[in-house]
């Protein structure tokens, strides 16, 4: 018994994985093209492919909330 409800809860969570992500990721395109150039930028620096990850995402990130926050004021 407990293996067939193993088996349900495993297709279940097969199921939405499958439907979930095509809704829930898909980037904004300023956020791609900001990341896809301060990646370009950073690692043209010297800098290493860990540390212009989380240097960009942090920084693409704040631009999007930035926005969005300007967006609601006006």
């Amino acid at each position: 018994m407990a293996n067939k409800i193993s088996a349900v809860l495993v297709v279940c969570l097969v199921v939405l994985l499958a439907t979930v992500p095509s809704s829930v990721v898909a980037e904004d395109d300023s956020y791609a093209k900001c990341l896809k150039g301060c990646l370009d930028n950073c690692k043209a620096a010297g800098s290493g492919n860990s540390f212009c990850e989380m240097r960009c995402d942090g920084k693409c990130l704040a631009k999007e909330a930035a926005a969005s926050l300007d967006d609601l004021t006006h």
